[in-house]
């Protein structure tokens, strides 16, 4: 079971870095604190 999540997460995390230029432009991502946007990017 942690095996999946473990692939969920990998999964996600390329599909995020793969739409990056879409998701940054977002109001929801706008509104991220700013420690947030270092925390997820520095994953």
């Amino acid at each position: 079971d942690a095996h999946q999540c473990t692939k969920l997460s990998e999964l996600s995390w390329g599909m995020c870095l793969s739409n990056f230029p879409a998701i940054c432009k977002t109001e929801d991502f706008l509104q991220l604190p700013k420690d947030m946007v270092v925390q997820l990017l520095s994953h």
